[in-house]
């Protein structure tokens, strides 16, 4: 991931089309401030066969039980900051508070805040997308790879996600979780 100021992706813009045919993520800024991301178009491939596993696997009716509480804790960080919850430590509040910060929130959180409203668990006084913050982090293949590989030192899937993106962008995790310390993953608390 690369940022450029808008003078400079427009006086080399053939450069920057090179960069995201090649993969490169572009944070465009005006005045050193982010103000877009450019990706890569996804290429879609032939359509996937349905059914491949049909017999194969079976689901059991404990995969559809909800999750545990203590699995759920890290994706009200986003409602506690744009609430200013109490229980948000001083470390956090002051470190989202400088405007230097880049604060993304994946889109894995994003999806279960979301998810969460939906099944009545969660109520929320402002819309979800005024939780999210304009930078957000998209989950890829590779998160998604890389976050099985993972030891379980943690159970919740979401959570070896969290810690599969922060490592592989360089991001700092900001977690109140005592299992997510586990991994070799900065934090913040």
């Amino acid at each position: 991931m690369i940022e450029v100021n808008v003078h400079e992706i427009k006086a080399r813009f053939s450069k920057y089309l090179d960069l995201l045919e090649q993969g490169e993520t572009i944070i465009v800024c005006r005045r050193s401030k982010p103000i877009a991301e450019l990706r890569p178009l996804v290429t879609v491939g032939k359509p996937r066969p349905i059914g491949l596993v049909k017999g194969l696997a079976k689901v059991g009716e404990a995969f559809f039980e909800p999750l545990p509480e203590e699995w759920l804790e890290p994706l009200e960080l986003p409602l506690w900051l744009a609430e200013g919850d109490h229980r948000l430590s001083d470390r956090c509040r002051t470190s989202f508070q400088d405007p230097a910060s880049r604060v993304f929130l994946s889109a894995a959180s994003g999806w279960e805040i979301r998810l969460k409203v939906t099944l009545k668990k969660l109520a929320l006084r402002l819309t979800p997308l005024e939780y999210v913050p304009r930078m957000s982090l998209a989950v890829t293949e590779e998160d998604a790879i890389f976050s099985g590989k993972l030891p379980l030192l943690h159970r919740d899937p979401l959570g070896r996600l969290l810690v599969a993106q922060a490592l592989g962008q360089g991001l700092v995790l900001v977690t109140p979780d005592s299992l997510i310390v586990q991994y070799p993953v900065r934090t913040l608390w």
